[in-house]
């Protein structure tokens, strides 16, 4: 399947010995230069120091905002 992220940042958080990423951008459809730029994620990655236990979370509601000329 056709599908991507791509990660903004990432954050060790010593106190809970986990990593978390922040993706810019996540999709289920194929990559697109143009809308990739109207895409964006509310999601958030989360593992042991180990990476065999991964979490993802979805922060509130998605939104696309668009800039119209």
């Amino acid at each position: 399947e056709n599908r991507y992220l791509l990660h903004e940042a990432v954050r060790w958080r010593a106190s809970d010995r986990r990593w978390y990423f922040f993706p810019r951008r996540v999709s289920t459809l194929p990559y697109d230069e143009e809308k990739d730029e109207e895409r964006g994620s509310n999601h958030v990655l989360s593992t042991d120091e180990d990476f065999n236990d991964v979490k993802v979370f979805r922060l509130g509601v998605s939104t696309v905002i668009l800039f119209l000329p």
